[in-house]
């Protein structure tokens, strides 16, 4: 315009104008509420497009007190170590991603540090992970918003949680290995965590109900890269001492096997 004021933006109401309808027609339309025919919807979809209709998303979540977001929050903060990039968590948060665009919903994708420290504006809560001592879970329930865990089984008895049955896969580990002859088995994995945890005890369950084998338990604390010099010494010496009691072992079993091999050879001479 000539006096370099710009043109007012259409409404809901300019729109109801154009077509004849009531604004609440127009409002559910562009909604795509069902209690609106279809063939309706489509006409103020279009009527809206063709008069550069923009909808105020931040004025209707604030009448809606809704911000149609979900946080997906990450427990673990991802390093080199612990990747993000590896195909079962892209393959997790893939599959979050589809269900909540199937439901008009956006996401938004987090750790929980940063979720501590400055949440963001979101109707509810996944968080991938319980942390140690459940604590990641702990610091979600103190904000009030509703949330789901997927993880283990741990904590209050209303918490819902999606996950697996992890106790009876550690179980099902142990016995894959049992019934292929060995005995000595290590389970490797941070016992702090729930999840783990449980895989720990399916495992020690199946090992106590081996009926035979060495089923003795040794547990280790192994540190990463964080961790103190002298603790990852400790750590590397107690795994060669087991190491080599394991090889010992083995010895003193495969010398006797030998023996009793032999005198059954000189038996049937």
């Amino acid at each position: 315009m000539g006096d370099g004021t710009s043109p007012a933006r259409p409404t809901m109401a300019d729109i109801a104008r154009e077509l004849g309808v009531a604004k609440i027609t127009v409002s559910r339309a562009l909604s795509n509420h069902s209690t609106v025919k279809e063939s309706t919807r489509k006409l103020v979809r279009e009527t809206a497009e063709r008069m550069g209709y923009r909808l105020n998303v931040s004025a209707r979540n604030l009448r809606q007190q809704r911000t149609r977001t979900i946080a997906v929050v990450i427990e673990m903060t991802p390093s080199h170590e612990r990747l993000m990039s590896e195909p079962y968590p892209l393959l997790l948060l893939g599959g979050i991603m589809q269900e909540l665009t199937a439901a008009g919903q956006n996401m938004v994708l987090t750790t929980i540090d940063l979720f501590s420290e400055a949440p963001p504006s979101a109707d509810g809560v996944i968080l991938l992970g319980q942390g140690v001592h459940d604590d990641a879970a702990a610091a979600i329930e103190a904000t009030g918003l509703p949330y789901v865990v997927w993880g283990a089984e741990h904590g209050p008895p209303d918490r819902v949680v999606v996950g697996s049955d992890n106790r009876e896969g550690g179980r099902l580990a142990a016995d894959y290995l049992l019934g292929r002859g060995r005995r000595r088995l290590m389970f490797l994995g941070d016992a702090e965590h729930g999840e783990a945890e449980d895989r720990l005890n399916g495992f020690a369950d199946a090992l106590a109900g081996s009926g035979g084998g060495d089923r003795r338990h040794h547990r280790l604390r192994l540190h990463r890269r964080g961790g103190t010099r002298r603790r990852r010494r400790a750590a590397r010496g107690r795994c060669a001492s087991l190491r080599r009691d394991f090889r010992e072992q083995r010895c003193d079993r495969d010398g006797r096997d030998r023996g009793a091999a032999s005198r059954r050879a000189q038996g049937a001479g």
